[in-house]
């Protein structure tokens, strides 16, 4: 073989190696996504799903490639890029067990005023995550080197962008995106150990970007006529008497005559029950104020997510709209909230007086701008007080009993002739857990955790929900006195992120998806609530209808169907693919079951009042002039 025969080969070799790098660079990502979001099924992982998520990178990696016509740059930009996604995926892992997704893209400034609390320290998978990084880019610069003599052409590269996006496309839509997609759908509704470690995160992460590209999907079926004739149905009428006629409603728990009670409506941060899914004891009771309550409605609110997402709560349980539709964002930053149906509408157009308090700064999930928007007449964060109380040295977290004093004396400035409706998110038992001197602690676990950490943790958390068992103990004392009626419910917005650490796997999966996600709720008044009974296992979105059948405020047309026709029926409806009826079946959406018609006609209206499509059924969504 001669020098130019040798030459010749090593040109063809040298056009070949880049793609052959971008290859073993796809691998390498998928690997580094893997270990960086603490798969420990990847061993078990099926060829198919480690092709798909490995096609899925590749593709990125082309998708650069034919925008900037040379590999390097590709490899090297996101070798770089799922290099650092990787190490914060590392530390959303370790600090709330949620990886991270297109939600997070709209929550950077909310998790930076957070970050301060967390312990943040260097392991064995963020050194992973770095070498992988420095490997990405010895990968970029010898593609550079095999493609330094390859000179720009503009007509091959329109022809590799026109080629390589219709590509792209066809990739992703049969791939992932179509009816029919290899991709399984409803993987980022399941629970972590379900989707993300079972079907790769690169599969559930594009589904997330889906569903996070429309803000609110479209039911199957619906139509602007059918609306206009739920409207016609129900719109205008008196309560149809059917949760009664089932003795769901119990008749005598609103007879307060004329006199509208104030209502409470508290979200308490990270506050869940631990016995819902262990066996666990401890030294001291941890709640003993609240279970011994008398004249209360208790149970667990189904949330739409699993330690985390508190501004989905939020809006779930001010609106009565299920995320099932909105999967993906973060509703205070991606929906118009201006003039939303809530319960502080529909408490507004009876006459009440409306505040809001949450000991934060206001930019955190864009407070500042849903409040008011959705028609808060007052609105309270941390800079608006002086006065706030701190445990040991958790001093980034108000206490609640310091929250509920300070919202006490905004209560008792409000209009004394009309009711009042406070709204309160606290956020004494936000995580870390290892704030405090481990002796600190007022509750300990006796059982031995496996990992000191864990116990420490888990201890902190406790003495945490303690706290609140006591400060909620001095607000009820406070308000049982009150000539006024007044009710309060409380609920909490999400477990605790050890919470999967500590939960007895022996449950069925979809008892773990359920109660994973089920955090208590209290509803306590000064007035007779009679012999009115709710469901040990209820979805968020019925709080507003609950609270304003209890308080016998009138309902709207929408949260009168939910109250009377759906609760009795379907008590569990949630934001993950399945929901739960009264006779305790599990189904799934979008299966026929014999509550089709009933969820198809609520999430008809809840489209409805989201995007106005064919028409806005006012009547629906308000009440007629008083």
């Amino acid at each position: 073989m001669n020098r130019e025969q040798l030459w010749t080969r090593m040109k063809r070799g040298r056009n070949w190696l880049p793609w052959l790098l971008a290859l073993v660079t796809a691998a390498g990502l998928f690997v580094l996504t893997e270990i960086c979001n603490y798969n420990t099924k990847l061993a078990q992982m099926s060829a198919k799903n480690i092709l798909m998520n490995g096609a899925i990178l590749f593709f990125v990696l082309l998708a650069v490639y034919i925008i900037t016509d040379r590999w390097w740059i590709s490899i090297g930009f996101c070798g770089i890029l799922f290099s650092v996604l990787g190490i914060i995926n590392i530390y959303s892992m370790l600090f709330r067990s949620t990886p991270i997704s297109a939600r997070d893209l709209w929550n950077a400034r909310s998790a930076m005023n957070v970050l301060g609390s967390y312990e943040i320290s260097w392991n064995k998978r963020t050194s992973f995550a770095v070498c992988a990084g420095v490997c990405f880019c010895l990968a970029a610069a010898v593609s550079f080197w095999a493609e330094r003599r390859k000179k720009h052409a503009l007509k091959r590269w329109f022809y590799q962008l026109c080629g390589g996006g219709v590509a792209i496309a066809a990739f992703f839509w049969w791939g992932c995106l179509s009816p029919h997609a290899i991709k399984p759908a409803n993987l980022s509704t399941l629970r972590y150990e379900e989707g993300y470690q079972v079907y790769g995160f690169m599969q559930v992460s594009v589904e997330i970007f889906q569903k996070a590209a429309y803000k609110v999907a479209k039911p199957a079926g619906y139509t602007w006529d059918q609306v206009a004739e739920l409207e016609k149905q129900l719109g205008g009428q008196e309560s149809s008497g059917k949760g009664q006629a089932s003795g769901f409603w119990k008749e005598g728990q609103t007879a307060l005559g004329e006199q509208m009670p104030d209502i409470f409506l508290i979200i308490n941060e990270s506050w869940y029950d631990l016995s819902l899914v262990s066996d666990l004891t401890t030294d001291v009771e941890v709640m003993p104020y609240i279970r011994n309550m008398e004249n209360t409605l208790q149970g667990y609110i189904v949330e739409p997510n699993i330690s985390g997402g508190t501004n989905l709560t939020e809006y779930e349980a001010l609106t009565g709209n299920s995320l099932q539709l909105m999967q993906g964002i973060t509703p205070f930053n991606s929906l118009n909230m201006e003039g939303a149906v809530s319960l502080v509408s529909c408490l507004k157009e009876q006459g009440y007086e409306t505040a809001v308090m949450h000991p934060e700064t206001r930019s955190t999930y864009n407070r500042i701008i849903a409040y008011p928007a959705m028609g808060f007449d007052s609105y309270y964060f941390i800079d608006d007080f002086e006065e706030w109380d701190y445990w040991e040295q958790r001093t980034e977290y108000v206490t609640d009993a310091s929250c509920f004093r300070n919202m006490l004396k905004v209560y008792d400035t409000m209009g004394e002739e009309g009711p009042r409706f406070f709204y309160n998110l606290t956020t004494q038992n936000h995580g870390d857990y290892v704030l405090n001197n481990f002796q600190k602690s007022t509750v300990h676990v006796q059982e031995d955790l496996g990992e000191e950490w864990l116990g420490y943790r888990a201890n902190e958390y406790l003495s945490c929900v303690n706290l609140t068992d006591q400060a909620f103990q001095e607000l009820i004392q406070e308000l049982e006195g009150r000539e006024r009626p007044v009710l309060v419910c409380m609920l909490g917005d999400h477990g605790p992120a050890f919470l999967s650490e500590v939960a007895n796997k022996e449950l069925s999966q979809a008892e773990m998806n359920m109660k994973l996600r089920s955090t208590p709720y209290v509803i306590w008044t000064n007035y007779d609530l009679g012999e009115t009974e709710l469901p040990e296992f209820m979805g968020l979105p019925y709080i507003p209808s609950v609270l304003l059948k209890l308080s016998g405020a009138e309902l709207t047309p929408y949260y009168r169907y939910m109250a009377e026709e759906m609760l009795p029926q379907v008590p569990v409806l949630t934001a993950y693919a399945q929901y739960q009826d009264r006779d305790g079946v599990y189904y799934t959406y979008g299966e026929e079951s014999p509550h089709t018609e009933l969820l198809n006609n609520y999430f008809y209206m809840e489209y409805n009042t989201l995007t106005g499509k064919g028409g806005q059924a006012e009547g629906l969504f308000h009440l007629e002039e008083r």
